[in-house]
């Protein structure tokens, strides 16, 4: 029996070889090839950020377990901040509870507006094409960012307080930095969830830049109304000077800072 197998083994094997041959003669055509499908050209590049970085991560991380603690230890505080966007009762309502940096849910609050504000701009520069810091990591520009954002913040708070001391109007730069904190706050509660799709949807996430942009714009103007109203209603301060506030403390240092940037980077 074992003599059979070895005498037939060869004849085997020479068959599978000579079929094989043959079949490698015969090309089967492809099943991509001959069907209705057309390359076409002038197609769009859909705008898509979502990327893998380590550094995102980590921020968009703390920044949630920063909300879960506001919600957690002051969930009403959440729904009041929002409130008193738009409504002028409930923001005198917080006012009077001395809603500030001495309270936890707040310094929470201002700590995400640090983080995510630089996020928010990384990203603009990447879809807009601004090239600010372009030659640096992601990670660098990230940071240059949120030390420009920590720069500008303190230096018109110091300004702020050294005008308040020489005018001698301390509540109403204490009511000035109540409603800039509101608003800041109000903004970052909305801008979380579009930053996280932004960073990580797979999908065409373009238009959300537009819904981020649209919502900053809107509540830059909504904040300036509210403290023009502070100022002149409440607070008697001249028309004169409230021009003189919105060309030297909210449009002249966005002016500078924007054509400082696009010389030197």
């Amino acid at each position: 029996m074992v003599y059979l197998i070895n005498m037939i083994s060869p004849v085997i094997d020479k068959t599978v070889i000579s079929l094989a041959l043959n079949d490698s003669t015969n090309v089967v055509p492809s099943i991509f090839s001959d069907n209705l499908l057309r390359p076409t050209s002038g197609l769009e590049l859909a705008y898509n950020t979502s990327h893998y970085l380590i550094w995102p991560t980590i921020i968009l991380f703390v920044s949630f377990v920063l909300m879960v603690a506001i919600k957690v230890s002051d969930a009403k505080k959440i729904s009041d901040v929002l409130s008193a966007v738009f409504s002028l009762t409930i923001a005198k309502q917080l006012y009077r509870e001395e809603y500030g940096l001495s309270k936890r849910s707040a310094i929470f609050f201002s700590v995400n507006y640090i983080l995510l504000i630089p996020l928010l701009i990384f990203e603009f520069n990447r879809f807009f094409n601004f090239g600010l810091f372009e030659a640096n990591s992601e990670f660098l520009q990230y940071l240059f960012l949120l030390i420009i954002t920590l720069t500008v913040y303190s230096v018109k708070h110091l300004f702020i307080n050294f005008l308040s001391g020489i005018l001698k109007a301390q509540n109403l730069a204490k009511e000035y930095w109540f409603t800039v904190l509101v608003f800041s706050h109000a903004f970052i509660i909305l801008l979380f969830p579009i930053v996280l799709i932004l960073l990580f949807s797979s999908v065409q996430t373009g238009y959300l830049i537009y819904v981020a942009l649209s919502l900053f714009i809107g509540f830059y103007i909504l904040r300036l109304v509210r403290l023009l109203v502070l100022m002149y209603s409440e607070q008697n301060v001249a028309i004169v000077y409230i021009i003189m506030y919105l060309c030297a403390l909210e449009i002249l240092p966005f002016l500078v800072l924007i054509k400082f940037l696009f010389i030197n980077f």
